[in-house]
């Protein structure tokens, strides 16, 4: 990925996103500190390749919209991706990371 930032967003009280899906290549390792810094937790992020589709975005929003804690919403975008890409539910959950991995 290629992006450079100068400053980094920060959350302010209750201003600002509570938590962030980053649907890219390996978006977890990647954004996790700029996640940290701006005070948001990682609702979804990848741990690997993928293709970035709207089947898994519309997944993980109708999860978490349904109050689902994090783990659920890792779960139902990997069904999601999984069916789409033709894989295994096991290998399309594993692709997803829900909260902070560490």
């Amino acid at each position: 990925m290629n992006l450079s930032m100068d400053e980094y967003p920060e959350r302010r009280g209750r201003d600002g996103p509570a938590s962030a899906v980053v649907l890219a290549c390996k978006s977890y390792p990647y954004f996790k500190g700029l996640l940290r810094r701006a005070g948001c937790e990682p609702l979804l992020t990848t741990a690997g390749l993928m293709a970035p589709e709207a089947y898994t975005l519309d997944a993980a929003i109708r999860s978490w919209y349904r109050g689902d804690p994090p783990e659920t919403s890792r779960q139902e975008a990997g069904r999601a991706y999984a069916e789409y890409q033709r894989i295994s539910e096991r290998a399309g959950a594993g692709l997803f990371v829900a909260g902070w991995d560490d």
